[in-house]
């Protein structure tokens, strides 16, 4: 298939997702969740400015006469996934999705349990020509923009007089998660020859947030919260596959990531036991960012770069834990982990 094209180009992707769960009871169980066990609320969004086909399409044609002894079956190639992509023009690419979930439950007596989580996932490419294993040919000249940004947040909040107050989201699988990938120009697997000439700025960002709180005046008050970023940039990605690529960039390179990430767990009693706690089996809250100019992967590749290249990536990660009783037993243990590549 081939794409030739100039001109201003913008795509644009937002998703957002909110919930909120309350329940209220003067005596007995008060729940308000959230489906933390599949992520709980969702924020999903993806924009792409040139989109290949992704793969071999095929027309096919049947004529039947009477029975299957007179008949005629023709298969057509409409599409064989090889691309070649020749673009002059200006591309923005935008793609944002943000998430939030609150939970709250309230027993005068009883049991009251909160959970709450929400997850956003957001990508952006500029060119992006395919993951099948097919062979592409690239030639970009124009400005390409590609920005994907990425927020969730949640809080849990469980209150009682007298008995057990419990509040979480879904601590055992990374907590309330936000993940932002860009990419500039994305050629996936087979021999891809590329050859860039023009500016591209590749801007991921990805923050999330997690607070649980738990209150029994008189009894148990449990609280447990966490939170995962990672946020992906790649100016010119032909890293899918073992194959040999050939890479010529002329052009200049803006890489920025960036990841950020907090929970707390607090939890009261004025007497009785108070636990907050973390993931701290899993290194707790995490925040990861990944920056790369040029990225081919595996195999024997072939790489000519003239152009300047600038490349960022920051990340944070913080998480707070505290337990208080007045009268009785308070617990609390945190931790954080943040990586940048």
């Amino acid at each position: 298939d081939v794409y030739k094209r100039q001109g201003l180009l913008n795509a644009t992707a937002t998703a957002t997702a909110l919930s909120a769960n309350v329940a209220v009871v003067n005596k007995g169980v008060a729940a308000a969740a959230d489906a933390v066990w599949d992520g709980g609320t969702k924020a999903e969004a993806s924009a792409v400015g040139i989109a290949g086909d992704g793969g071999d399409r095929s027309r096919k044609t049947y004529l039947a006469i009477g029975t299957d002894e007179f008949k005629s079956e023709k298969e057509t190639i409409i599409a064989d996934g090889a691309d070649s992509i020749d673009n002059s023009g200006e591309i923005n690419s935008t793609s944002t999705a943000n998430a939030a979930s609150i939970g709250v439950a309230v027993a005068a007596k009883g049991v009251g349990v909160a959970t709450s989580t929400a997850t956003a996932e957001s990508r952006a490419a500029a060119i992006d020509a395919g993951s099948e294993a097919s062979v592409d040919e690239v030639y970009n000249s124009g400005k390409l923009t590609a920005d994907s940004t990425a927020r969730a947040a949640a809080a849990s909040v469980s209150v009682t007089n007298e008995g057990l107050a419990v509040s979480a989201d879904s601590v055992w699988d990374g907590g309330t998660k936000a993940t932002a990938e860009v990419r500039g120009i994305d050629v996936g697997a087979g021999g891809e020859t590329l050859t860039n000439d023009g500016q591209i700025d590749a801007l991921a960002d990805a923050e999330t947030a997690s607070a649980s709180i738990a209150v029994s005046m008189k009894g148990v008050a449990g609280a447990s919260s966490t939170s995962t970023s990672k946020a992906d940039a790649i100016a010119i990605d032909a890293s899918e596959g073992n194959d040999v690529d050939t890479v010529t960039n002329n052009g200049v390179l803006n890489v920025d990531a960036t990841s950020l990430a907090a929970a707390a767990s607090i939890s009261v009693t004025n007497e009785g036991l108070a636990i907050a706690s973390g993931a701290v089996w899993d290194g707790g809250t995490g925040a990861e960012s990944v920056a790369r100019g040029i990225d081919v992967g595996d195999g024997g590749d072939v790489i000519e770069n003239t152009g300047a290249v600038s490349v960022s990536s920051n990340s944070a990660a913080a998480e707070a834990a505290v337990g208080v009783a007045v009268k009785g037993v308070a617990g609390a243990i945190a931790t954080s982990t943040s990586e940048s590549n």
